[in-house]
């Protein structure tokens, strides 16, 4: 059975993710419990949700500068995002739409136009 502390222990070995350190808050705590609740078996977290964040150049901050964490991935839409293999591959969340924000945005800011 897949407790709490496996689950946080699984998911510090995977590479480029933001690791769990210290006191989980409450919220992110619950959300975690509840996912486990859910799946309770460590087979199904080990074939289902571990591989599909470590393939996935979004959540591992391949594709931009951000990487998830395991209370974002426990939430309940974006859990279900990632089984249905939303985050991984060419069409990943966001695509290039997050730099090209990046770059409008500091455009506005500078006063620049394109």
């Amino acid at each position: 059975m897949a407790t709490l502390e496996w689950v946080i222990l699984e998911w510090n070995k995977i590479d480029d993710v933001t690791p769990v350190a210290g006191t989980l808050h409450p919220k992110t705590r619950s959300r975690i419990t509840a996912r486990i609740r859910e799946h309770p078996m460590k087979a199904w977290w080990s074939a289902e949700i571990f591989p599909r964040v470590r393939q996935s150049d979004f959540m591992c901050g391949r594709k931009n500068d951000w990487c998830a964490s395991l209370g974002w991935a426990c939430g309940p839409v974006n859990i279900q995002k990632i089984l249905e293999d939303r985050y991984v591959g060419s069409k990943q969340a966001g695509g290039d739409r997050g730099r090209k924000n990046k770059v409008a945005i500091q455009q506005f800011l500078t006063g620049e136009t394109s």
